[in-house]
């Protein structure tokens, strides 16, 4: 009796040795998975993030008159903020639609830096303009106001084009809109500027 209870615990182990031997081979190829897996998932992040490096400043550079900007607004309907005289430069210097493509998705703000009366949408239009001017040496990425289906807001209006075929486009710089960090049209998504600075 003792010796068929040795080998029922015997035989138990054994079998239990193969499963674990199959369990840890198991586990060695999933490991191998994983790791192989990770590797690609590194690559294509290391892809990704080098498309999301900082453009260079740009190569075509356009400029006007500020004087002309805000004639050119006023017949738009825009209206400058500012006292009739003041000009904070001489001249506006934009570029063309496919160098703004590259730069405004990095004049967005991440959305939860939100907070109103503090940090809120026309601070987020007041940062891309910042951010233009000085990483981009452009001016002509302006703070507006107007009317957006959420109400009264701040977003931005931007000079595209040449010098002499020039567009006014607008963007929105808060990551929370589906269409921010992208030129469109002024009027699109409900956006209607009438002031700006």
């Amino acid at each position: 009796m003792l010796k068929q209870i040795m080998c029922l615990i015997r035989s138990i182990l054994c079998k239990e040795s193969s499963d674990l031997q199959l369990l840890v081979a198991n586990l060695k190829t999933q490991k191998t998975e994983l790791l192989s897996e990770n590797k690609e998932l590194k690559i294509k992040e290391a892809q990704l993030l080098k498309q999301l490096e900082k453009p260079q400043r740009p190569s075509v550079v356009y400029s006007m008159p500020f004087q002309n900007l805000i004639t050119e607004l006023k017949e738009w309907g825009i209206e400058w903020m500012c006292k009739t005289q003041y000009r904070p430069d001489r001249k506006v210097l934009y570029t063309n639609k496919e160098e703004w493509n590259k730069i405004v998705p990095f004049l967005v703000s991440p959305a939860d830096r939100y907070v109103a009366e503090g940090s809120d949408c026309d601070d987020y239009g007041k940062m891309a303009s910042a951010k233009t001017a000085i990483d981009f040496g452009l001016n002509g990425c302006m703070e507006c106001w107007g009317d957006s289906p959420l109400g009264r807001h701040g977003f931005n209006l931007l000079i595209v084009g040449t010098e002499h075929c020039r567009q006014y486009r607008l963007m929105e710089p808060n990551a929370g809109f589906l269409f921010a960090g992208e030129l469109f049209p002024i009027s699109q998504n409900g956006y209607h500027p009438d002031s700006w600075k």
